[in-house]
């Protein structure tokens, strides 16, 4: 430690209140490479509900077919995206949910 710097602990990390699960949690600090969504994502999702869309992410493009090489799939997987972390409208997602088991 620096003499005159105050002890500071380097595991303290920021929190953001989470409107996916309504609790404070800790913030995304790694980069998603989503544009100008990146920022609402990572002001208003905590990290551990982020790491739950990842796997739904995977669930939707998988049960919907999505070729992600079209502008039509990728919207699709930001609507439920957005429908999944309560930034947007619902969708139906009933054949997603079928087998979805969330993150323990």
């Amino acid at each position: 430690r620096l003499w005159g710097y105050p002890n500071r602990r380097s595991t303290e990390m920021a929190e953001v209140q989470c409107v996916k699960c309504g609790k404070a949690g800790e913030q995304i600090t790694d980069p998603l490479f989503m544009g100008r969504l990146e920022s609402e994502i990572k002001a208003n999702v905590c990290q551990s509900c982020w790491r739950e869309w990842e796997g739904m992410k995977v669930m939707v493009i998988n049960e919907y077919q999505v070729n992600l090489g079209e502008e039509s799939g990728r919207e699709l997987v930001k609507k439920h995206m957005r429908a999944f972390l309560k930034l947007g409208e619902a969708v139906d997602n009933s054949k997603v949910q079928q087998s979805y088991k969330p993150v323990q």
